[in-house]
C-alpha cells in the first residue's frame, strides 16, 4: 500500500516549483551542491533528480586518490618513527570515513527519485496548507544551521592543517567527509521541522474549524492533506534513515 502511495508522483522533466518552494529548498541545493552531495537539481524553476554518474564518478575518482595518498602516507611512515597506536587511529579514522562516504553515494544515487518526491509532496503541502507566515524565519534558519556548521568546521580544518608538517589528500576528504555528513543531517533535519510545521498547522486548522466549513467537501480535503502529509513522512524516513542511524555510532 505504502509504495503505491510513495511512487504516485511520477519524476518528469517539467516539474516545475514554485516561487515560495523554491525559496525554501535554495539553501539546500547551494549548500548540499557545493559539497558534491547535492539531493536534486534545481534549474531554471525546474527540479530533476541529481545526475548519478556524477556521484559514481567522484566516488571512484576521489577513492582512487585517497588510494595513492595512502600509499604516500606508507612511504612516509618509513622515514619517521610512528608508534602503533597513531597507526591504529589513523586505519580507525578511514575505516569510518569509507562508511560515510559510501553511505552518502549510495543515498546519493538509490534515493534520487524519492528527494525529488519528497520536494514535489512539500510543495503539494504547501498549496493545502498556509505557513506563509512561517517560511521567512525557517529559511533564515536554515541558512544559519548551514552557515554555523561551515564556520564550524573551517576553524577546526584550518587548526588541523597549522598542525600537520606534511598534507595529503587523504587528510583533505576525511574532514571534507565530515563536513557532508554536518550537512547532511542538518538537512535532514530542517526537513523534518517543515513536515512538523505543516502538521501542526493542519492540526490547528482542525481544531479551530469553523461551523461554516463543516461540509462534506471541506472534510474530504482535510483527510487528503493529512494522508500527504504521512506519505511526505514515508518518503522522508526511506530517504534518510541510513543517515540518521549511522550518526548513532559514528
Amino acid at each position: 500500500m505504502w509504495k503505491k502511495s510513495i511512487h504516485a508522483f511520477k519524476i518528469l522533466p517539467n516539474n516545475r516549483l514554485e516561487k515560495e518552494v523554491q525559496r525554501i529548498v535554495t539553501p539546500f541545493n547551494v549548500i548540499l551542491t557545493a559539497v558534491c552531495s547535492p539531493k536534486f537539481r534545481i534549474r531554471n524553476g525546474y527540479i530533476t533528480p541529481s545526475s548519478k554518474k556524477i556521484h559514481i564518478l567522484l566516488f571512484f575518482g576521489i577513492t582512487a586518490c585517497n588510494v595513492w595518498s595512502c600509499y604516500g602516507i606508507t612511504k612516509s611512515q618509513n622515514e619517521y618513527t610512528t608508534t602503533s597506536i597513531v597507526s591504529y587511529f589513523f586505519s580507525l579514522t578511514i575505516f569510518f570515513y569509507y562508511i560515510d562516504f559510501i553511505l552518502f553515494t549510495s543515498c546519493n544515487v538509490l534515493h534520487s527519485r524519492r528527494q525529488v518526491s519528497l520536494i514535489l509532496k512539500i510543495q503539494e503541502l504547501y498549496r493545502n496548507i498556509d505557513i506563509t507566515k512561517k517560511v521567512k524565519n525557517y529559511i533564515i534558519w536554515t541558512w544559519i544551521w548551514f552557515l554555523a556548521t561551515f564556520s564550524v568546521f573551517l576553524v577546526n580544518f584550518l587548526s588541523f592543517l597549522m598542525n600537520l608538517d606534511r598534507i595529503f589528500f587523504i587528510h583533505l576528504s576525511t574532514y571534507f567527509a565530515n563536513l557532508q555528513f554536518d550537512l547532511n543531517f542538518i538537512y535532514s533535519v530542517r526537513i523534518m521541522t517543515l513536515l512538523v510545521i505543516y502538521l501542526k498547522e493542519w492540526t490547528k486548522s482542525v481544531v479551530d474549524l469553523n461551523e461554516e466549513e463543516q461540509n462534506k467537501e471541506y472534510f474530504v480535503k482535510k483527510f487528503k492533506t493529512y494522508q500527504n502529509i504521512l506519505r511526505a513522512f514515508k518518503i522522508f524516513t526511506l530517504c534518510f534513515k541510513d543517515i540518521v542511524s549511522t550518526s548513532s555510532y559514528i
